[in-house]
């Protein structure tokens, strides 16, 4: 029995992502279909709202993969998890950020995507809640969400651009928040720079902010860099970042549990999976009681 037993998969692709590059990759996945006679269903979404409703009363498919980045999977996690069928999700990588698609990888071999729909390769992975939002990948308050918020003030600018000047504007204003954490059982106050919770270890297209991350062994993890936002905190840790080396440096707090809570002096922007979901004073972190199938080759993805 393959995964096209039962039904179709559908494509949910966004035709305006990515300044189109969605809309591209689907012309290159599509071609690859065609050519082994794989029926499939394809949906364009237009906004986050429009592929949430979707999934979530979806009836018909089992497979569902999104052709976008870590944004439109988590519209797409989050229907699924508000539908009573199971659902087995997908990510080719097209989107700004590509995290997932790191961890669950279907497409860096684009020959290998048929035999991965036709033979059952998945494995299970957690779901991160917090404040009853979910994400697949992280959840982080501070710098990394006021840098997501200045980069969409600047319709001008794409891409990867758009997130670097982004940065540089939230730098110039930002100011560390002093915090309450409950991680288990204990307490602790920070000065945080940076709080990010992960069930992955990549970040930011490739930032490895949670090293020992894992999306299947039921723990979050925290990674916090303590200290007044300044130009020197950030280039201690920055380069560190992408291979998970700044885990060593003293201003960093590393910790693992299945719960974390965090409420601040000031209003929390909270980001989940790379979109802004607003401002909280009190933030609940937990894993889902229900897990999701995922799609991946047959070695598991390269970053697990």
């Amino acid at each position: 029995m393959t995964l096209l037993t039962k039904s179709k998969p559908l494509f949910i692709i966004n035709p305006l992502a990515n300044e189109k590059r969605a809309s591209k990759k689907w012309k290159k996945v599509k071609r690859i279909l065609d050519s082994w006679n794989i029926p499939y269903d394809v949906e364009s979404t237009n906004s986050r709202k429009e592929a949430v409703e979707s999934i979530r009363k979806d009836k018909k498919h089992q497979v569902i993969i999104v052709v976008g980045g870590d944004g439109g999977m988590n519209a797409v996690v989050e229907g699924a998890m508000k539908n009573n069928l199971e659902k087995i999700l997908g990510v080719i990588p097209a989107g700004t950020a590509n995290d997932l698609a790191k961890i669950f990888d279907i497409y860096s071999t684009p020959k290998k995507l048929p035999r991965i729909l036709l033979e059952e390769y998945t494995r299970e992975a957690d779901v991160g809640v917090v404040n009853d939002n979910y994400f697949l990948a992280h959840a982080s308050i501070g710098f990394p969400s006021l840098t997501l918020q200045e980069r969409d003030k600047r319709c001008f600018l794409k891409g990867k651009l758009a997130y670097f000047a982004g940065a540089l504007r939230a730098l110039l204003k930002y100011s560390s928040n002093r915090l309450r954490i409950k991680s288990g059982k204990n307490y602790s106050h920070r000065t945080a720079f940076l709080a990010v919770v992960s069930n992955i270890k990549y970040y930011a297209d490739g930032m490895e902010i949670s090293p020992f991350a894992k999306p299947d062994d039921e723990l979050l993890d925290l990674c916090l860099i303590e200290g007044k936002s300044n130009l020197g905190l950030v280039l201690r840790n920055l380069p560190l970042v992408y291979s998970g080396t700044h885990v060593k440096n003293p201003e960093v707090i590393y910790e693992q549990s299945k719960t974390f809570e965090i409420s601040g002096l000031n209003p929390l922007l909270l980001q989940a999976d790379g979109d802004i979901i607003g401002e909280y004073e009190n933030l609940k972190f937990s894993i889902a009681e229900r897990k999701l199938k995922m799609l991946c080759s047959d070695f598991f993805g390269k970053g697990n």
